[in-house]
């Protein structure tokens, strides 16, 4: 039995009104009005009851047209009606539930049962309203703005995420549908600005939400059709994409800056000398960029990108497996422009503790908190005008990336247990192996922050999609390894490269390294062969010997070859692991490429 409801007694007879009234007011807080109007400028005045008892016949306004306002209105449509009717008028009974009534009861009253009917339908009225209320706790522990929307369009339900992102208070959008939201724009521009345009169903998609006092700012939007109170209706969580949008456009800026500087570079570079062809073969030949190794296109193309970004001050995101050398990346982005006067600090995301970040990084106060017995410099203040390396910036905690994005964006931070802003002025570059948009889609990194990080990005290749590098980072680690052991380290035997160029490489440049360092300590001869090499390069070969390797092996890799044999053809096919006859096969079809002539 539910106390202190309110009941609204909507009838023109005084008498039917008191007996009402005596049945219910020991249990329930009764009030009356003769006249559909009356009734509905009572519930409109901004306290609605908790059930209406509504009389069917009245002068001016019957009951009906009272329950199709009612219905019409966000902010009373929920209001459960019964209606109350003499007993030889219930056939119209169907008329008033399908305008929305919950149920009737007839004249002669009977207390019992108008007791029943009013307990019942206060019931699953308060029942509805918890379910309702579990979704508002729901809407309100998002920042994402979050709305329902019947099949009309008209709004049901917003959370305060909305309502604030809009300008609109909940009462005003339940009183709106979808193309209201266009406050103080013509038509043309509604087309071009409905924020949802049509009807929902389940999608995705961007569009622009059109605030209260007519801005603007975009959104992707979630849709979903879900049942709420018992109708058909379409969730929808539309998410602000304002700093994604411009952080968008800050790299396509930076992107377009990139590639001008790139194409001077190559203007200067023809033009130097006044023998643009050789420059242009000098740039291809290029062995390496400070400590990264390598010559194959990817290679040069990487050599351009960080040589250009190494001058620029944009935060740069460095992409790819573990081992492939995106430390090096940082450190030729760091020491190859002008900060590298000033400290590279490299922090390994990883290990940092969750408790401690914040003053691993902003520093702290002393008392800031426990065992905080001094001042401490963080990693962002040491730093100063240098390059900071976060590496791994994937395993940061979920906590602890909005404060992150807070710092990317003012460009200031405070030390922990300290208001006052600090500048910083160091460069930011990140790297991560993990698939940073997958841990977007999973909820596990934030989006905003992905596109900050993401001004611009450089992809770092695999090993495996390099493989014409592999016997000039040989060399250059045999290299290291000799004087670092005063020891002669001749090369590697034939058997022995073609076992390295046909691996897997799933370490990538990390594992070639080690591989290399241990077969340097145990060699003997100062030529490493196949048996200085570990048992898992055999099992690790690539399609056996590469049978039919036409399309595993590229041009640029059968010139490496070449180059390592002498010219040697019978050689690089023993390097590369195929027969003389494909590498025949592939310069003849490269032959007839390059000359149209000969086709």
């Amino acid at each position: 039995m539910i106390h202190h409801s309110k009941i609204l007694i909507v009838d023109d007879d005084p008498t039917n009104i008191a007996v009402l009234t005596d049945i219910l007011s020991p249990e329930y807080e009764t009030f009356a009005v003769k006249s559909g109007a009356a009734a509905l400028k009572w519930v409109s005045a901004g306290d609605p009851p908790d059930l209406m008892l509504l009389d069917v016949r009245m002068p001016d306004m019957d009951g009906y047209e009272v329950c199709r306002r009612l219905r019409g209105n966000p902010l009373t449509r929920d209001i459960p009606v019964v209606f109350v009717t003499a007993a030889d008028a219930a056939e119209n009974e169907a008329m008033g539930l399908a305008l929305g009534a919950v149920d009737y009861i007839t004249r002669p009253f009977s207390p019992a049962i108008v007791k029943a009917r009013v307990s019942n339908h206060l019931e699953l009225s308060y029942a509805r309203k918890a379910s309702e209320d579990r979704y508002r706790a729901i809407f309100a522990g998002t920042s994402d703005g979050i709305v329902i929307v019947d099949s009309q369009g008209r709004f049901i339900e917003a959370n305060d995420a909305f309502c604030s992102k809009t300008g609109y208070t909940r009462r005003e959008l339940l009183t709106m549908s979808i193309p209201d939201l266009d406050h103080g724009e013509s038509a043309e521009q509604r087309k071009a600005r409905l924020e949802l345009a049509e009807p929902l169903g389940d999608g995705l998609f961007e569009t622009e939400h059109v605030r209260k006092d007519g801005s603007t700012f975009p959104v992707e939007v979630h849709t979903r059709r879900i049942e709420f109170d018992g109708r058909s209706a379409t969730l929808a969580v539309c998410r602000d994409i304002t700093r994604r949008r411009q952080a968008e456009e800050e790299r396509d800026r930076y992107r377009l800056e990139l590639e001008k500087l790139l194409a001077r570079r190559t203007r200067e570079l023809r033009e130097k000398g006044g023998a643009p062809a050789e420059m242009e073969r000098d740039l291809k030949r290029r062995r390496g960029f400070l400590n990264i190794v390598g010559k194959s296109k990817a290679m040069q193309m990487l050599y351009s990108r960080l040589e250009v970004l190494a001058e620029l001050s944009s935060t740069v995101l460095i992409t790819g497996e573990s081992g492939t050398g995106k430390d090096l990346a940082a450190e030729a982005l760091h020491y190859g422009g002008g900060r590298s006067r000033h400290p590279l600090v490299r922090v390994a995301c990883s290990d940092l503790a969750e408790n401690l970040i914040e003053s691993e990084l902003f520093g702290h106060v002393r008392g800031a908190f426990t065992d905080a017995r001094q001042d401490r410099i963080g990693r962002f203040q040491e730093v100063g005008k240098g390059t900071l390396f976060l590496d791994e910036i994937g395993d940061i905690p979920a906590q602890f990336q909005q404060r992150l994005l807070r710092v990317l964006e003012k460009r200031t931070f405070e030390r922990v247990g300290d208001s006052r802003p600090i500048r910083m002025e160091a460069r930011i570059v990140v790297a991560t192996h993990r698939n940073l948009p997958e841990m977007v889609r999973l909820g596990l990194f934030r989006e905003d922050l992905l596109y900050r990080l993401k001004v611009v990005d450089i992809h770092l290749p695999p090993l495996r999609d390099r493989r014409e590098d592999i016997p000039l980072l040989v060399d250059h680690f045999l290299s290291l390894f000799g004087k670092e052991f005063k020891k002669e380290l001749r090369g590697v035997s034939d058997a022995a490269l073609r076992r390295l160029m046909t691996y897997g490489w799933p370490g990538n440049i990390r594992e070639l390294r080690h591989i290399l360092e241990n077969a340097g300590i145990f060699c003997k001869t100062g030529l490493i062969t196949e048996d200085d090499l570990p048992g898992e390069l055999e099992s690790g070969v690539i399609s056996g010997r590469l049978a039919g390797a036409d399309a595993a092996w590229g041009m640029e890799a059968i010139r490496c070859a070449l180059e390592e044999a002498g010219g040697n053809k019978a050689r690089a096919a023993r390097l590369l692991g195929i027969s003389r006859r494909t590498i025949y096969r592939r310069l003849e079809k490269q032959t007839s490429d390059d000359d149209p002539e000969k086709v």
